[in-house]
């Protein structure tokens, strides 16, 4: 199911572009650069993914 990024629960997981993430509490990591998302493969890949992009959520996995 395709929802926007904003309506998926922190620590849930979901899909973009073919790679699973997990949802994390946005951080600010320096004046320029936040963080919303971890990959599920390898959890040092931590990048920020605009509130408003569409994502697909399995509803299995909430």
């Amino acid at each position: 199911m395709k929802v926007k990024l904003s309506e998926v629960a922190e620590g849930s997981l979901f899909t973009k572009d073919g790679v699973e993430f997990k949802k994390l509490p946005t951080v600010k990591i320096s004046c320029c650069r936040s963080i919303n998302a971890e990959q599920t493969e390898n959890a040092n890949n931590r990048v920020f993914i605009n509130p408003g992009d569409e994502v697909e959520v399995n509803d299995q996995l909430q």
